[in-house]
């Protein structure tokens, strides 16, 4: 029975269901030693499954994990069922005489998850007295393109930066009741009053308290375009100055949905070095054609 997960730099297979995560070091060489001398470093040994040379499996192209899991007659008399988790997968070594248990499974994706659980592990089944499990998972290195099975993101989206830009001085002419109505018709609250304050001759003044109209929070403008709607209204025209609403040229708001098994900001770095790695690969591809 294989389960095909995928692999990041971190060394962290992810499932649809649980995560398999190293407890080695990838980076400050405490992980050094005869097991990782011949297995390699925890972040360069894996490779891709169809490219590795055993033509099968072995410890270069995946992990095997055991899971033997027994509910005896005699065992805990008063538990109707045992639940069988992520705890009870252990690896297994592929390579006789070398203790594999670099890689283990992650049983929650963070630590609220692990407060809050019912249960020691990711639960996987539950057996009745007398029933025993059995089964052997093949962890393999796969990508997402691939298959969906090995994407770590359940959404990922971008939109460009809002700029939202109220002009002041045309908002002073409006009534406090059409200005509450611009505010109003945001729905995500983009716009607040603000205090306004005159300075002259090193004294500050406060002028109307309260009733300046400002973009207090523009990353939330989702640009459905009701406070310009609103404005056209009041204004009685489309081609009004009261507020400018546009997008920015070179600015993004990029937003990622994981599925558990990793933290966005862990998917973004990945995403970064691979891009990093295929560009440079380009570049060598691309040399090696003007020299010929």
């Amino acid at each position: 029975m294989a389960f095909f997960v995928s692999l990041c730099s971190r060394t962290l297979f992810y499932l649809s269901c649980f995560s398999f995560v190293s407890r080695a070091c990838v980076c400050c060489g405490s992980c050094a030693g005869p097991e990782t001398d011949m297995l390699g470093t925890l972040g360069h040994r894996f490779m891709d499954n169809r490219e590795c040379e055993c033509g099968d499996k072995c410890y270069k192209c995946c992990v095997t994990f055991e899971l033997n899991v027994k509910f005896d007659h005699d065992e805990s008399p008063g538990l109707q069922e045992k639940l069988v988790t992520s705890r009870d997968l252990l690896p297994v070594a592929l390579v006789e005489g070398v203790e594999l248990d670099d890689v283990q499974p992650v049983h929650f994706s963070n630590a609220k998850d692990r407060e809050n659980a019912q249960d020691a592990g990711i639960l996987l089944v539950k057996l009745a007295r007398g029933q025993e499990l059995h089964l052997m998972a093949t962890a393999i290195l796969g990508v997402g393109k691939e298959h969906a099975k090995w994407c770590p993101t359940s959404q990922c989206s971008f939109v460009s930066e809002p700029i939202v830009e109220p002009n002041a001085s045309a908002l002073d002419e409006l009534s406090d009741l059409d200005r509450a109505a611009v505010r109003d018709s945001c729905p995500v609250g983009v716009f607040g009053e603000t205090s306004r304050s005159l300075q002259a001759d090193g004294v500050t003044v406060e002028v109307d308290p309260g009733q300046g109209l400002e973009a207090l929070n523009p990353e939330k403008c989702m640009y459905c375009g009701e406070c310009t709607a609103k404005c056209e209204e009041i204004a009685g025209r489309t081609d009004h100055d009261l507020l400018v609403v546009k997008s920015h040229d070179s600015k993004f708001v990029f937003t990622v949905e994981t599925t558990g098994a990793l933290a966005p900001e862990d998917v973004v770095q990945q995403a970064l070095h691979v891009i990093r790695k295929k560009m440079l690969r380009l570049q060598v591809e691309v040399q090696e054609k003007m020299d010929e």
